[in-house]
């Protein structure tokens, strides 16, 4: 078990190699003048620039495949976990990903993302020696290699191990991303994601929800932008 130092909110099997949120990377100043609504990323954000993303990925036509809410927490299935194991793996395929807080639902993904240039920076020992610099892919290429890897990994389990079937693929074609731009935010959507399960019976991505509430992550970004 885990304790979030920044929420306190304990995580069950949580690697320790993914890293709590503490502080902003590379704050990004909101320039009303890119930012367009009706696309969904910033035409002229360089993507590859050191920062924090909140990222979400959803199942095609929110099929639930990738688990089950149990008593307010996730459990999840065989393709979950597949889904689980591609997502830790970021940062050894792009050594500047560095992963936080970040839960599989069962038919999307919700994650805080940093991308930085000195991956090596405040790690034990490393504070006097010469620091790595690595270059920063695109995040549309990371989460393209995610997606494509996942999906891959999808088609063999339904072919070998009979995992449930998906219609035409595995994930949704476009993701939702946010340029996280201050600490606090940083906090709130760390705490949400980490809350995620709890409000699974009215949250808008539950096709089977009696109700929907308002999703908090909207109030959240509203107040970043």
């Amino acid at each position: 078990m885990h304790m979030n130092p920044t929420t306190g909110i304990s995580i069950v099997g949580a690697d320790p190699r993914v890293r709590p949120y503490r502080g902003m990377i590379h704050p990004v100043a909101y320039e009303p003048a890119i930012h367009h609504r009706r696309s969904i990323r910033l035409s002229k954000y360089d993507y590859s620039s050191p920062g924090l993303y909140f990222v979400t990925v959803c199942v095609e036509g929110k099929a639930e495949l990738l688990g089950n809410i149990v008593r307010a927490k996730i459990v999840q299935s065989a393709a979950g976990r597949m889904v689980e194991t591609f997502w830790r793996k970021l940062p050894e395929k792009f050594p500047g990903v560095i992963l936080h807080e970040f839960i599989v639902m069962p038919n999307h993904l919700h994650a805080l993302l940093g991308l930085t240039r000195f991956p090596d920076a405040g790690r034990p020992g490393r504070a006097r020696a010469p620091l790595r610099r690595v270059e920063l892919p695109k995040l549309a290429r990371i989460v393209q290699w995610f997606k494509t890897m996942s999906t891959n990994a999808h088609i063999r389990g339904v072919r070998e191990l009979g995992w449930p079937a998906v219609q035409n693929r595995l994930w949704q074609r476009n993701y939702y991303e946010h340029i996280v731009r201050t600490p606090r935010a940083a906090r709130s959507i760390a705490t949400y994601i980490l809350e995620n399960a709890q409000r699974w019976a009215t949250d808008v991505e539950n096709p089977r929800a009696a109700r929907r509430e308002p999703d908090p992550i909207r109030e959240i970004i509203a107040g970043d932008l």
